[in-house]
């Protein structure tokens, strides 16, 4: 079937959910310190049957005709997509350039930034840590922090790991949210140090609103679950989801922060939009925001994580999937309602139960989309920010959504 009006409404809805929560980034070859924000930032236990391997796509299975067309139309400096269905990749395809002042291609097998939706990875993650018996899903924050329960703010003290993943923690959304000077007090601190400082002084706040009434998309929320994922565990974040996520996924291409810096050609640039022209930049997220959308990886490794919610994969069990997807309505115009990193959009947006995300440091912007029922996925990159590829990125998902669903 068509896709109309309603869809586009949500994927417009779905982008301004990110835009508006996203951290102003800063460059990346200077030690990073967090910005106001912007109008747009252990052993593997189990194998998965996600690392199922697959043949190279064929040229009937590629999508770079359609993207040419669509970069074409929306001038960003490159763009990328794919479907995945169980098997693998159904479909691939790239266009355009990893630098728009160079003539190297983007490629398939390129790294992308996938600013927000790097939180759905760390819900996952969040899971496999309470199957491991390391944390709970109603692990409260003084419990997760008992030496800062006495220091954190009474309304805060009950508050919850899940309320955090849904966005209904009340807590900070930018940093004038925070007390004066923070910037000065996390210089010279590592980054783990940086996101336990943040936290703190998140949870030490008057929140915005009763934790659990209501829905606020904030990174912040995400930079509390990592550090309180440090907290039980001894290991930064980003070991923990290397070791419990990527590692047994087979998701070897992920990593943190820019895809390209310095002399790097091998990989996409990121560009700014400079009002009808773009241009390459070094910047990111601060890595303390981590949690909350600092992953790059391949569409390929990326189709891996997608397909942990095409049906029983075994990767995490029916409860926590079940937990992970459920989303709880917003009551204020955002879709179906925001599941653990996942929107949950109404049914009639795709015709099929969905779940999706958009992610953006403001300089790439990224688009998932997964469609359980159909046992696919598909996935959008683009490497730069800004209206046009906000755009560029929602007609490719629109369009692969389509062709998704007639198979």
């Amino acid at each position: 079937g068509t896709i109309g009006a309603v869809t586009r409404r949500f994927f417009a809805t779905l982008a301004s959910l990110v835009l508006l929560a996203g951290c102003e980034p800063k460059a990346a070859t200077a030690t990073p310190d967090p910005s106001p924000t912007s109008p747009e930032t252990a052993a593997a236990d189990t194998e998965s049957d996600t690392r199922a391997p697959h043949a190279e796509p064929s040229m009937s299975r590629d999508l770079g005709a359609l993207l040419d067309e669509i970069l074409a139309r929306s001038k960003v400096p490159g763009l990328a997509a794919a479907i995945i269905d169980a098997q693998g990749v159904r479909a691939i395809g790239a266009s355009g350039y990893r630098r728009v002042d160079e003539a190297a291609p983007l490629e398939v097998g390129d790294r992308f930034h996938l600013g927000s939706d790097t939180k759905a990875m760390t819900a996952l993650l969040v899971a496999r840590l309470v199957e491991a018996g390391s944390l709970t899903w109603d692990l409260s924050m003084a419990d997760a922090f008992p030496q800062q329960a006495a220091t954190m703010h009474p309304a805060l003290r009950d508050l919850t790991l899940t309320q955090l993943l849904q966005h209904r923690g009340g807590v900070a959304t930018a940093f004038t949210d925070f007390a004066p000077k923070l910037s000065q007090r996390l210089a010279g601190l590592d980054v783990a140090q940086r996101r336990r400082l943040v936290a703190s002084e998140a949870l030490s706040a008057e929140p915005r609103f009763t934790p659990g009434s209501r829905f606020e998309y904030t990174n912040f929320g995400y930079v509390i679950v990592g550090a309180a994922i440090e907290q039980a565990t001894g290991n930064s974040w980003e070991a923990e989801i290397e070791a419990r996520v990527f590692e047994p996924l087979g998701m070897a291409s992920c990593g943190f922060g820019p895809t390209a810096t310095g002399d790097a050609r091998d990989q996409p640039w990121a560009h700014a939009d400079q009002g009808g022209w773009f241009m390459p930049v070094e910047v990111d997220n601060p890595p303390f925001l981590g949690p909350a959308g600092t992953v790059h990886c391949t569409l390929e490794d990326w189709g891996r994580f997608a397909r942990v919610f095409f049906t029983d994969t075994k990767f995490v069990s029916a409860d926590s999937l079940a937990r992970l997807t459920a989303g709880v309505p917003t009551a204020d115009g955002h879709g179906g309602g925001y599941a653990l990193g996942w929107v949950v959009p109404d049914d009639e947006v795709f015709g099929v139960p969905a779940l999706a995300h958009d992610g953006s440091n403001t300089v790439n912007y990224a688009t998932i989309v997964v469609m359980p029922s159909l046992r696919a996925a598909v996935l959008v990159a683009v490497n730069a920010g800004g209206e046009q590829a906000q755009n560029a990125a929602l007609a490719t998902a629109l369009e692969l959504v389509r062709r998704a669903r007639e198979g």
